[in-house]
């Protein structure tokens, strides 16, 4: 006796349960990739322009003191034992991603932001202000703030700041 056979209709594949579970999953997943990334990503610049603050700090110390004998290729002469940068004012720097300074930036550019500037994509801005110390009697010192931004293309108030401050004689 022969015994009838019954055939499966069920065909091999992935079922509609499956598909949507599959879907959901992705849809949590793929948001908090991207957002790990966003993150890793504004870490990073932060951290080279970490890197990076001290040797535009210097570099700007060194035009300090070129300033104060005449030789600045930024500045004006500045005397020594005066206030410069104050009442509002202030000098500042634009640089390059990798730190090298691209030229002298107007306290209206420094305000708005700015992207480029002498054909040179400007990363970070300096500023840099001086006020005379009139509490050590001895020797008239100016503490010199020195303040590195970024990045250079959003509004003063929106940028992060790295400050440096020290006394020049």
């Amino acid at each position: 006796m022969k015994l009838a056979r019954r055939h499966s209709f069920r065909l091999p594949g992935i079922s509609l349960v499956e598909t949507i579970v599959s879907v959901g999953v992705l849809a949590v997943v793929i948001p908090l990739a991207l957002a790990a990334m966003l993150k890793a990503s504004g870490i990073g610049a932060s951290a080279r322009a970490d890197t990076r603050a001290p040797a535009i700090a210097d570099f700007c110390m060194v035009e300090l003191r070129a300033a104060r004998e005449g030789n600045s290729n930024y500045f004006p002469k500045i005397d020594a034992g005066k206030d410069f940068g104050s009442g509002g004012s202030f000098l500042s720097l634009g640089f390059e991603r990798d730190g090298s300074v691209i030229g002298e930036i107007s306290q209206a550019q420094y305000s708005d932001g700015l992207s480029n500037l002498d054909d040179k994509k400007v990363h970070f801005i300096a500023k840099i202000s001086g006020r005379l110390d009139t509490e050590t009697r001895e020797v008239d010192l100016v503490t010199v703030e020195v303040e590195v931004e970024y990045p250079a293309s959003r509004d003063e108030d929106k940028r992060s700041v790295t400050s440096f401050h020290t006394k020049l004689p």
